[in-house]
């Protein structure tokens, strides 16, 4: 029964994302990265 509610469902409305979300997702990827570069320095210093 819930593969046929799964079917019943409409699709979701396909949007861009907003430039908030992009700026978001932008400063995310720059903090891991920047963590990551980190953490590897620290290991290889101790």
């Amino acid at each position: 029964m819930a593969a046929a509610e799964e079917r019943a469902r409409p699709p979701l409305p396909l949007t861009e994302p907003s430039l908030d979300e992009i700026a978001r997702e932008g400063a995310r990827r720059m903090l891991t990265e920047a963590l990551e570069a980190e953490v590897t320095d620290y290991i290889e210093r101790h």
